[in-house]
């Protein structure tokens, strides 16, 4: 198995994925999630920079 945590600066988890060592992960997602993060919205699935945030 392989982890990914993305923890913020006051140590709480905001992002976490396991996977099988047979499964592949993807850089691409894990930029998006973490620039969806760091916008402080609320970001819908799917979301890119630049799109409208949810509420």
């Amino acid at each position: 198995m392989r982890g990914l945590f993305i923890i913020d600066p006051e140590g709480k988890v905001r992002f976490s994925t396991v996977n099988d060592l047979d499964v592949g992960r993807s850089v691409d997602e894990v930029l998006r999630v973490l620039k969806a993060l760091q916008t402080g919205g609320l970001c819908k699935a799917g979301w890119k920079p630049g799109d409208e945030l949810l509420g």
